[in-house]
């Protein structure tokens, strides 16, 4: 026999394991275990303190915080690194111009209108911030209130209030958590996906 052909069927099967492993990691599962990871240990921990704790602990020096504390804000401040580093979720900030502040004052807003429940394994709260479908939703739903510049954050985070958008953003991804949606829950916008 050739000893090319030998050298294929020797590592024929060396070959498959490759193709497969580079097939599993093209389809992204690693990315998916990885993220599913995350999103549970995050939500485990945010989800015992309210939004009022973050607000009141990031006005203490981080060194006067007691361990509890520390890993809360730790915790919180993963969540918004996330944002920021994940793929797709960094291509929604970037779509509308926001940073990890404006998602801090959207997570209290919509702790406050009680997304901090659990449905279908998923913290509505932290999980709204993990996916792109509903993160994109949230974001055009407020963007109006973003591009108030004469506006205080206050000032507009209350308009929200008033105007119950949060309201109807916190039982809409309620719904598609608890219906476990996975289309996108409005058209997504051309740059996200490449039509």
């Amino acid at each position: 026999m050739n000893p090319v052909y030998e050298s294929i069927i020797n590592n024929y099967e060396w070959g498959l394991l490759l193709l497969l492993i580079y097939a599993i990691h093209k389809l992204g599962i690693f990315y998916s275990i990885k993220k599913s990871y995350k999103l549970k240990k995050i939500s485990k921990i945010l989800y015992r303190r309210s939004s009022n704790s973050l607000l009141m602990l990031s006005q203490i020096p981080y060194s006067d915080l007691m361990t509890d504390q520390k890993k809360y804000i730790d915790t919180f401040n993963e969540l918004m690194n996330f944002c920021e580093t994940d793929r797709f979720i960094k291509l929604e900030m970037e779509y509308y111009k926001i940073d990890r502040n404006y998602l801090r004052i959207l997570y209290v807003l919509m702790d406050d209108e009680g997304a901090r429940v659990y449905t279908k394994g998923h913290c509505v709260l932290i999980s709204t911030f993990f996916y792109p479908d509903t993160l994109h939703y949230c974001l055009e739903k407020t963007k109006d209130y973003l591009t108030l510049s004469d506006k205080t954050p206050e000032e507009n985070s209350e308009r929200m209030k008033k105007d119950n958008t949060i309201v109807d953003i916190v039982e809409r991804c309620f719904m598609y958590f608890a219906q476990n949606e996975f289309k996108p829950i409005i058209k997504p916008h051309k740059k996200y996906y490449k039509q």
